[in-house]
C-alpha cells in the first residue's frame, strides 16, 4: 500500500511517498503531482518508499519534464532509497533521472 502526503508551505510544496507504489496507485500519484505542479518549487521525499513499479517511474519522470518545461523547480530529497536506483537501472531511466540529485 502507498502513503502519499502533500505538504504546502507558501509556494513550496513537498510530496512524501512512502510504501508500495504500484499501479494501484498511479492514478492517485497522477493527482498529486497534477496539484503540486501548480507550486513554483516541489520537493518529492521518496526515502520512506519501499518499492515502486515503471507505471510510477514514468508519472515522476513526466513530472519532472512538465516542471523543466514550465520553469518550475523539481527536486528529490537526498535520501533516495535503494529499491528506486535499482529500477532506474534495471529500465535504462537513470541516465534520464540526472536530476534526481540535483539541488
Amino acid at each position: 500500500m502507498a502513503d502519499l502526503k502533500i505538504e504546502k508551505s507558501g509556494e513550496k510544496s513537498e510530496l512524501k511517498i512512502g510504501g508500495e507504489l504500484n499501479i494501484q496507485f498511479a492514478e492517485d500519484l497522477k493527482k498529486s503531482l497534477i496539484q503540486l505542479l501548480e507550486s513554483n518549487d516541489v520537493t518529492i521525499n521518496i526515502e520512506k518508499l519501499e518499492s515502486i513499479d515503471i507505471s510510477c517511474l514514468q508519472l515522476l519522470y513526466s513530472a519532472y519534464r512538465t516542471s523543466v518545461n514550465s520553469n518550475r523547480k523539481l527536486t528529490f530529497n537526498d535520501n533516495i532509497p535503494d529499491t528506486f536506483m535499482t529500477l532506474l537501472s534495471e529500465t535504462g531511466f537513470e541516465r534520464h533521472f540526472d536530476f534526481a540529485k540535483q539541488k
